[in-house]
């Protein structure tokens, strides 16, 4: 990966997630259910996965991606970087492929992807001590995503 640091040339996207929580519950579904990756319009059969998360493994879930972000961020400083948001690209999809598409200085077309994602329901539904999880984060940089 140094190769890749040291070539200023490259022009880096670096994707985001606005809710580190979403990602954990949905690594710890994926590892449950063997299920890594859904496709639209296939049927597939629905099981409604709860998960217990532990505090201590969520604190440090985050911790590392927090410190995952600021090394890239860091090793990326010199380089014209977009930053993206998982959740923007997620909603406001057309926008966000316009704004790629303006950075990467290429013309912009639609397009569309056959995935679907794995949990739609609000985080606190497949997490069964939400409750726990949202007072043990209380007060911390983390709450936010217990809001």
């Amino acid at each position: 990966m140094g190769f890749l640091i040291c070539d200023h040339t490259l022009a880096v996207i670096h994707l985001k997630r606005r809710n580190m929580l979403n990602t954990f519950v949905s690594l710890k579904t994926a590892f449950i259910t063997d299920v890594w990756w859904r496709l639209k319009g296939v049927k597939q059969a629905g099981t409604t996965t709860t998960v217990h998360l532990d505090p201590e493994e969520c604190r440090f879930y985050f911790h590392k991606l927090d410190e995952f972000e600021q090394k890239a961020d860091l090793a990326l400083q010199d380089h014209r970087k977009l930053e993206v948001v998982y959740e923007d690209l997620s909603e406001k999809r057309e926008e966000e492929l316009q704004r790629i598409c303006a950075f990467l200085n290429v013309p912009h077309h639609s397009v569309s992807t056959r995935l679907k994602k794995q949990i739609l329901a609000p985080v606190s539904e497949p997490v069964d001590n939400y409750s726990q999880l949202k007072e043990y984060f209380r007060g911390t940089k983390w709450s936010r995503f217990f809001e």
